[in-house]
C-alpha cells in the first residue's frame, strides 16, 4: 500500500488514526475484540457496514436539519465512507453521539386526506433526520438485532411486529 498523508485542519493525523483507517477498509465484518483483563468491549463498524447500509437506504426523499440528501451518501465514493464506519466507530468506543447528529425536523402527515384535515386526530408526526444519522442507525439495527435475543414485550423494531394494539 502506497504511503499516504493525511491531513485535518492544518495538522497531520497520527499514525494510530492511520491504522484505523487502514483497517476499516481491510475489516471484512463488524467485529468486537475484548479485553481479557476486564470486560471492556471494542467494537468497530467497518466500510462494508456502512456500503450495505447506504445500499438499502431510499432515494428521493427529503433532506434532514443538516440539508444534505441521501444521494449525497450514495455518490459520495470510498473515502465518505470510510469517514462514516470511523465516526460510528468513535461513537461506539466513546459512548458518545454529538446533538448536531441526532436533530430531525418533526413533519405532520395526514393520515386520510378525505378525512377532516382540521382534527389533529388525523395527523401522524414524521421525523426527518440527516442522512449520515440513518446510515449510523441502519448500521447499528441491524447489529443489535442479529446479535441479541429481545425481551418477550418489545415490539418497535422488530419484524413483524407492531407497537400498536390490533382491536
Amino acid at each position: 500500500m502506497a504511503e499516504l498523508t493525511y491531513v485535518t485542519c492544518g495538522k497531520t493525523i497520527s499514525a494510530n488514526c492511520i491504522t484505523v483507517f487502514q483497517m476499516a477498509v481491510q475489516r471484512p465484518t463488524f467485529y468486537t475484540t475484548a479485553d481479557s483483563s476486564s470486560n471492556n468491549y471494542t467494537t468497530c463498524v467497518t466500510v462494508r457496514d456502512i456500503i450495505s447500509a447506504i445500499e438499502q437506504q431510499k432515494k428521493g426523499k427529503s433532506p434532514g436539519p443538516n440539508e444534505l440528501a441521501m444521494e449525497s451518501f450514495i455518490h459520495g465514493g470510498l473515502k465518505l465512507q470510510v469517514h462514516l464506519s470511523l465516526l460510528a466507530t468513535f461513537f461506539l468506543h466513546h459512548s458518545y453521539v454529538p446533538c448536531a447528529f441526532m436533530k430531525s425536523v418533526i413533519l405532520p402527515h395526514v393520515k386520510n386526506k378525505s378525512g377532516n384535515t382540521t382534527d389533529p386526530d388525523n395527523y401522524r408526526a414524521i421525523a426527518v433526520s440527516n442522512a449520515e444519522t440513518k446510515i449510523v442507525e441502519s448500521v447499528l439495527l441491524h447489529k443489535v438485532s442479529s446479535v441479541s435475543e429481545c425481551d418477550k414485550y418489545q415490539f418497535g423494531f422488530k419484524k413483524s411486529h407492531s407497537t400498536e394494539e390490533n382491536s
